[in-house]
């Protein structure tokens, strides 16, 4: 989290969230290519810097178009979804896991966190949030 708090302001919002699920992406393939304890222990570590590096970003940009009245029930409500969407995706993926193994499991993963990509196109820079300008890039 540390590293995304430093590095999304400096990149802006829309390059930190491509580099986010780009980096998302590498650490979860990695994920596919462990063959032994030593790999483990060099990429593991590596996918959780970039696990903290994406959530960092993404309560960023989610509590970015939040009214700053009621953001603690709205980051409530972030939270919940999250939880009840890792919830639904672990047992999706532990499913996943039993009938392809490991290795399938984390490629789809990798490509999962890419679909996002082309929504990133939809993003428009509001013209004012509680007066104060956006920080989305065209």
């Amino acid at each position: 989290g540390w590293i995304g708090g430093k590095i999304n302001p400096k990149l802006g919002v829309r390059k930190s969230v491509i580099s986010a699920m780009w980096l998302s992406f590498a650490a979860t393939t990695l994920l596919a290519l462990i063959l032994s304890p030593v790999a483990a222990w060099i990429i593991v570590p590596f996918f959780g810097i970039a696990f903290g590096y994406y959530e960092t970003i993404f309560f960023a940009l989610s509590m970015q178009f939040t009214d700053s009245r009621i953001a603690a029930s709205m980051f409530a409500i972030l939270m919940a979804i999250a939880n009840i969407g890792t919830g639904i995706a672990l047992g999706l993926a532990g499913a996943l896991v039993d009938a392809a193994g490991y290795r399938f499991t984390f490629l789809v993963l990798g490509v999962v966190n890419l679909l996002a990509i082309p929504l990133l196109g939809f993003m428009r820079k509001p013209a004012s949030i509680q007066g104060q300008e956006a920080i989305i890039e065209a």
